[in-house]
């Protein structure tokens, strides 16, 4: 988290989301830091979003033929536009499911996301 900017208060405010989903994807507390850090910076979002970042990103990679790792490895190709546009994480993360249950994931969604027109599916 430090390494992604965040303040001490950020850390304290934003840990509770972040060790939540980890322990709901089963996946590695770093890797899921990094993935709600990045997204949360991309998408224009702070440290208190963290715990409703962590919900949305949880439903959608159980209601989808993904898991949190693909989803953190589209949303860091995708979140950076995604943000810039206004996009919300919700949209994003419906966005990611849909392309995920079309057989599309992980970082070949998360180009065809930002380059070739995946913002279509909104």
């Amino acid at each position: 988290m430090a390494m992604a900017g965040w303040k001490t208060g950020d850390m304290l405010e934003g840990i509770e989301g972040i060790m939540n989903l980890a322990a709901a994807s089963g996946e590695d507390l770093a890797v899921t830091s990094d993935i709600v850090t990045d997204a949360l910076t991309a998408l224009g979002l702070s440290a208190a979003d963290s715990g409703h970042f962590a919900d949305i990103h949880a439903v959608a990679s159980s209601n989808a033929n993904t898991n949190v790792s693909m989803m953190g490895e589209t949303f860091k190709y995708c979140a950076p536009v995604a943000g810039a546009l206004g996009f919300t994480a919700e949209a994003t993360a419906e966005a990611i499911g849909l392309m995920a249950n079309a057989g599309i994931k992980s970082s070949q969604a998360g180009t065809a996301m930002r380059f070739c027109g995946g913002w279509g599916l909104f």
